[in-house]
């Protein structure tokens, strides 16, 4: 009898053992699964910071230049800075409503930069209407600033962090008690209060974030149906899924979804799956990269095996690069032998185990839609007498590229070289003018474009 009781009292002390382990191991998980978002968010932030600062330096001195190449040069940075200053915005845990306006002042300055800068390339000056615009820009830009410090101080005493901004986002400025606490935002948010929705109509206003999607099929799935497609995608790692927020990613809307697993080497992931069909529109996975053992070639296999599993398919690899063991590879879709650049997926593949650790749909959701093939006006013959004969051609494809007014060109594509430089040099395939000439960067990490 006492030997049974003590199997029991053993039995009953091994179990609770057990979950005292397993209860310590969670809380940990869960620590740190905060400790890596708040650092992810914190770092966005920053970069924010950096970037919307810079876009203040190129528009103050852009004013104060005197010639069309120096200001060409000054809003091409303008244009760069203000994109991946919305960039990072898009990925803090803030409301929509209270970022929708700097949100649309950041592409908007980024769209007007950018037609500046072609007007400048060409000698173009800038009207006094222009120069107007440009002064209130630098103004907008300037009291962004101003709020970006003012959070950043009130980050720094510790006064609240970004779990709490997720937590309240909502009732921050309709609930004084709450508002209180987030003073500093409502310096960040409070000189767009009067923002126009439009400052500046010319071709690459905000307008284009409203055009309708073309890639979504299927019927709408509610928040719990995403997050079981999550489950099931993950099923083999246990995962861990919350739900974050809904997101509206410039047109498109989105349920956003954080996934923590068991494994300790995987810190965290991000998913956003689209509400209309339930594709993944963006998927990130932050872990350990071990040495790499695949190269370029098998990394792109397995990034178009992912995507044939997802039920994309007709797409090729266009160009890629590594960096820190990862491999980024952009994909487009391919149709009688005409490549649709407006079409991209770009996937990022682990080269230690060959694991597919990230996903960017955008492009592919926003333009992909079945068109009738283009018929060329003009022949390749006649597209080549365009290109610079300084230049020699090695290959020549047809494609659609995108155009500055959300539209698609067709073009003749050459590939060319110079000097042990490589180019690429489209020219319009229905009236021969040259659309555009991109520099190929190539070296052992891979090959980009600009």
């Amino acid at each position: 009898m006492k030997a049974r009781n003590f199997v029991a009292s053993t039995l009953v002390f091994l179990m609770l053992v057990g979950l005292t382990v397993y209860g310590i191991y969670y809380n940990k998980m869960a620590h740190d699964y905060e400790i890596a978002l708040e650092n992810q968010y914190n770092r966005a932030f920053t970069d924010l910071m950096e970037h919307t600062s810079s876009v203040e330096e190129y528009l103050l001195k852009a004013l104060a230049t005197g010639t069309p190449q120096k200001r060409a040069q000054l809003l091409e940075n303008a244009w760069n800075s203000a994109t991946q200053a919305a960039a990072c915005l898009s990925m803090l845990p803030m409301n929509h409503n209270m970022t929708s306006k700097v949100q649309n002042f950041l592409v908007q300055i980024g769209d007007i930069s950018y037609s500046w800068n072609n007007g400048a390339i060409r000698g173009e000056r800038i009207t006094d209407d222009d120069y107007k615009t440009l002064t209130q820009f630098y103004g907008y830009a300037t009291e962004l600033n101003s709020g970006l410090y003012a959070v950043y101080s009130d980050f720094t005493s510790q006064r609240y962090n970004w779990r709490d901004i997720q937590k309240d986002s909502d009732r921050i400025f309709s609930d004084d008690t709450v508002l209180e606490k987030y003073e500093s935002l409502s310096k960040l948010t409070k000189p767009f209060e009067n923002y126009p929705s439009l400052i500046y109509d010319g071709p690459f206003s905000t307008h284009m974030s409203d055009i309708k999607p073309k890639g979504l099929k299927g019927d709408k799935i509610t928040q719990e149906q995403g997050a079981e497609k999550i489950y099931k995608y993950f099923s083999d790692r246990k995962p861990t899924v919350n739900v974050t927020e809904n997101n509206r990613n410039a047109n498109i809307k989105t349920f956003s979804y954080t996934v923590s697993f068991e494994e300790e080497d995987v810190h965290v992931a991000y998913m956003d799956l689209t509400e209309v069909g339930g594709m993944i529109y963006y998927y990130l996975m932050y872990r350990d990269i071990g040495e790499p053992n695949l190269g370029a070639e098998e990394a792109t296999q397995v990034g178009k095996d992912f995507l044939a599993r997802l039920g994309v398919v007709d797409m090729e690899p266009s160009y890629h690069i590594i960096e820190d063991n990862l491999a980024t590879i952009n994909f487009v879709y391919v149709k009688d032998g005409i490549k649709y650049y407006p079409d991209m997926m770009k996937v990022k593949v682990a080269l230690d185990t060959g694991e597919v650790v990230g996903l960017e749909s955008h492009a592919y959701i926003t333009s992909h839609h079945d068109r009738e093939t283009p018929t060329p006006k003009i022949t390749a013959e006649e597209a080549l007498e365009k290109v610079s004969p300084l230049l020699n051609v090695e290959e020549v494809n047809k494609a659609v590229i995108p155009n500055d007014f959300g539209g698609e060109h067709f073009v003749y594509e050459f590939k060319c070289t110079k000097d042990d430089r490589n180019f690429l040099v489209y020219i319009d395939a229905e009236d021969g003018s040259e659309v555009e000439v991109l520099i190929l960067l190539e070296n052992e990490n891979g090959v980009l474009t600009v």
